[in-house]
């Protein structure tokens, strides 16, 4: 299982050069003072620039949402490959590795849509896999319509 590395590594950009551009004294805090900090560096970034952050943030938490949804459609079989000794150990430990992967990933968005919008964090999963699930949809439609062209 890959994690989306594309669009972790578009969030991290963005956010590093926002912070540069806007709170530079953020990057020397540390998780800590950043959470005694009476408000969010994020508030000093102009609201079209915010937005933009939040869309690399929605598109990352959407491509986890993914991942998340092979997990949980692969655990059932390969929990009973596991118990009949079908699987190794190795390949179910490997398995349950990422699926805590995924599960840390989804955290971290989460806590990064609080920094970036206090709030946000209420909402944005369910957000998430409602643009997941119009995502699919428009896979099938596609496919459907492909299908039916030939």
């Amino acid at each position: 299982l890959e994690m989306p590395d594309k669009e972790i590594d578009t969030y991290y950009t963005l956010k590093e050069s926002l912070q540069k551009k806007y709170a530079p004294e953020s990057l020397d805090r540390d998780e800590d003072e950043a959470a005694e900090a009476e408000e969010p560096w994020t508030r000093k970034v102009p609201v079209e620039e915010r937005q933009s952050l939040k869309k690399a943030l929605m598109l990352r938490l959407v491509a986890v949402i993914g991942k998340l949804d092979q997990v949980q459609k692969d655990k059932p079989g390969n929990w009973k490959l596991w118990q009949t000794k079908l699987v190794s150990e190795r390949y179910w430990g490997s398995f349950c590795d990422a699926e805590k992967a995924v599960s840390q990933e989804v955290d971290y968005c989460v806590a990064e849509a609080q920094e970036i919008e206090p709030g946000w964090k209420g909402m944005i999963f369910q957000e998430a896999v409602h643009w997941y699930k119009m995502q699919k949809q428009q896979q099938m439609d596609m496919k459907t319509a492909k299908n039916t062209a030939i």
